[in-house]
């Protein structure tokens, strides 16, 4: 066992172990399936849900708003001009990240399980998809990003054996969430919320993850690594990459744990 924690609607007292034989973390026992839809209802989106650190009121702060300028410079970055490129965020929340991907003029929808955040995003005038919609997608779309969702989801393999069926051949599958040896160390983190986030991720399991299901790697630097991202934005804007390349380079070879979490590229 790695720690205990209290719920924060859940009251009782949750587990989180690590797997001796991979060394993944997660939350054992969970809540039950049928009780994980109840966790995303309208609170949720209002900040009175489990997770009370987000602020759901659709203005993302400064954090936020370089996360997706991080995330978009990679898309662009893997494939060129994300203009007209058919450009899916999957889970796509109250739509950050979307409307920055609509703004660099991709073709880009976004899709969520949760009503409230698809309802939230077509009164911001945000292009939104159902699921039957999502369907007839599959296999068509350049890049699909997956932001802060993998580790609410019982089966991460099984999740990203779905999620590797959205793009095309040598399209690109970006999937993001917290580091788990660096969420760890800090003191009364709130990322630690044993109801909604089941799974715990460090980039060596996401890399084992991404081999087990195969999903190759793209050639790609991904500039949401928090050694880039935390740069004062008009340094990261005049700063050359080269650096920055190799030092990610390295750390995934010497300091796997704190190096950048893998970029997918969808075999074709």
């Amino acid at each position: 066992m790695v720690l205990r924690k209290r719920g924060a609607l859940v009251r009782n007292e949750f587990q989180i172990v690590r797997c001796d034989e991979c060394a993944h973390v997660y939350v054992n026992p969970r809540i039950a399936d049928s009780d994980i839809p109840r966790l995303y209802d309208e609170a949720y989106y209002q900040g009175r849900g489990f997770d009370r650190s987000i602020d759901y009121s659709g203005v993302p702060g400064p954090f936020k708003i370089a996360e997706a300028e991080s995330i978009v410079a990679t898309m662009q970055a893997a494939c060129g001009n994300l203009a007209g490129k058919k450009y899916l965020d999957f889970g796509c929340g109250t739509g950050f990240l979307l409307a920055r991907a609509v703004e660099r003029g991709a073709d880009a929808v976004g899709f969520d399980e949760s009503p409230q955040a698809l309802e939230f995003c077509k009164s911001r005038g945000l292009p939104v998809i159902s699921g039957d919609e999502l369907a007839r997608r599959a296999g068509t779309v350049d890049i699909v990003t997956v932001v802060e969702v993998i580790e609410h989801v019982p089966d991460p393999r099984a999740f990203l054996r779905y999620l590797m069926t959205l793009p095309k051949p040598g399209g690109v599958l970006y999937v993001q969430t917290g580091n788990w040896d660096l969420v760890r160390r800090l003191p009364g983190t709130p990322y630690i919320m044993p109801e909604g986030h089941i799974h715990y991720f460090s980039p060596p399991i996401m890399r084992r993850l991404f081999a087990e299901v195969g999903v190759p790697e793209a050639k790609v630097f991904n500039r949401s690594w928090y050694a880039y991202r935390n740069l004062h934005p008009i340094l990261r804007r005049r700063a050359p990459i080269a650096p920055f390349e190799l030092a990610a380079k390295a750390a995934v070879r010497f300091l796997p744990r704190y190096a950048p979490f893998p970029v997918g590229r969808v075999a074709g």
